[in-house]
């Protein structure tokens, strides 16, 4: 068991554990989170880390220059799904500026694709918000001393596109437009599709729209069997 130091200062004991003198880390983590409560949730679960000060929170990164001024973070905790401008968007931006920050995405849903265009647009991590609080403290002390953060129901596909973008099966498209597909495919309502990829349900038209045009089709069903030809070989 590990004993803590014991200092008397001014009649108050103050109490320093053994990590806080001996190579302990100081991540100052700015959250950026659209829903107010989950980003409360995580600061009282990650601030019961000595290692770990959340500097900074925001509902969206629109004023990201102001947040970075002025919360000088080392780290941040990124949400996918963000009002204004999408988090894959704003992680590049951040890893253009600000290529020593690491930048651990957090959200709520698993999208193969989304991941690959996550990670190859500088993202240091990418997990799921269902992980457990010890989990979460580890990857992010692990992130930020370097390694990858991956959540672990990662499917080989994606490894495996990460590594070797020469094996995606639809190199015409976009990552954006290759994930689209892809829930076109799982025949999904536009209104469903706006949920999972974080867009307005008019956007998924338009964006279904200029999808059918590039790759030759006429409705969903061609575009599914579009899809299909190619996945199921």
């Amino acid at each position: 068991m590990e004993l803590p130091f014991v200092w008397i200062y001014s009649g108050e004991e103050i109490r320093m554990k053994k990590s806080d003198t001996e190579n302990s880390m100081d991540i100052k983590l700015l959250i950026i989170e659209d829903h107010e409560v989950v980003r409360q949730g995580l600061r009282m679960v990650l601030e019961t880390d000595d290692e770990i000060r959340v500097v900074g929170e925001a509902g969206d990164g629109r004023n990201i220059e102001g947040l970075m001024e002025s919360t000088d973070p080392n780290m941040i905790l990124l949400d996918m799904e963000l009002p204004f401008i999408h988090g894959v968007t704003l992680c590049k931006s951040i890893k253009t500026r600000w290529p020593k920050v690491k930048v651990l995405i957090l959200t709520a849903y698993l999208n193969d694709n989304l991941v690959i265009e996550a990670i190859r647009g500088g993202a240091d991590g990418y997990l799921l918000k269902d992980i457990e609080r010890e989990k979460l403290i580890t990857n992010i002390k692990e992130t930020f001393q370097g390694k990858k953060a991956l959540d672990s129901s990662m499917t080989k596909t994606l490894f495996e596109n990460i590594q070797d973008p020469k094996k995606r099966l639809f190199k015409e498209l976009t990552l954006s437009e290759e994930a689209l597909l892809e829930e076109i495919a799982k025949g999904k309502t536009n209104k469903e599709i706006a949920r999972t990829m974080d867009l307005a349900e008019k956007t998924v038209r338009n964006y279904s729209s200029k999808l059918f045009r590039k790759i030759g089709v006429d409705n969903r069903t061609e575009a599914s069997n579009y899809y299909h030809q190619r996945v199921d070989k």
